[in-house]
């Protein structure tokens, strides 16, 4: 197998998880490998709009806090986990007995009620309940889904998520690497429409 790039990705080795001889990057504990491969299975089958597999959403969001030099094995578990709650059949007392408190805490957080407006969500995550580490990893996926925007095919959606990075995201006073980057990708998509 090629040599992982300098940072290490995960997203674009997502399907090697499975051969042998594959190396994990550095960063990546027993614990890491072990939280993305109960995602992986808590996500089999879903599909994001561009056909891909749910599961490279999870690997991009990794990918981006080991490029933002962020390689807390906690923060590194809860990304991997970050949507097993609201998108899988998975409880907060299965993560919290297979990967312990902190981390079902923080996918808890990370986890969007059913109805809760998204301004709501965004205050508790930046600012009620929110630590750091939890914004951060918002600000990670928050960027993961922009990349992937452009393919969704839903112009109206994509003017959504637009409004919503500027209203809630980008006023946030926290990780400003993270926050230029998405401020980079939204001047993007702004650029792509009006072409």
């Amino acid at each position: 197998m090629a040599n992982m790039p300098q940072h290490e990705r995960v997203s674009g080795h997502w399907m090697s998880f499975h051969e042998e001889g594959w190396n994990k990057p550095s960063q990546m504990t027993d614990k890491v490998y072990e939280a993305l491969r109960f995602a992986e299975e808590k996500h089999k089958g879903q599909l994001r709009d561009d056909g891909q597999p749910y599961f490279k959403h999870i690997t991009d969001v990794v990918d981006i806090l080991l490029e933002n030099g962020d390689g807390w094995e906690q923060n590194l578990i809860i990304a991997a986990l970050h949507d097993t709650l609201e998108d899988t059949d998975t409880t907060y007392e299965e993560l919290n007995e297979k990967f312990g408190k902190e981390a079902a805490e923080g996918v808890r957080l990370l986890t969007k009620s059913e109805g809760e407006p998204f301004d709501e969500y965004a205050n508790r995550i930046f600012n009620d309940e929110g630590e750091v580490y939890v914004a951060t990893i918002k600000l990670a996926d928050r960027l993961a889904n922009l990349y992937d925007l452009p393919f969704c095919g839903n112009p109206e959606k994509i003017r959504r998520y637009l409004a919503e990075t500027k209203r809630c995201i980008l006023t946030q006073r926290c990780c400003p690497e993270l926050k230029n980057k998405i401020v980079s990708e939204v001047k993007k998509m702004e650029n792509l429409e009006t072409d």
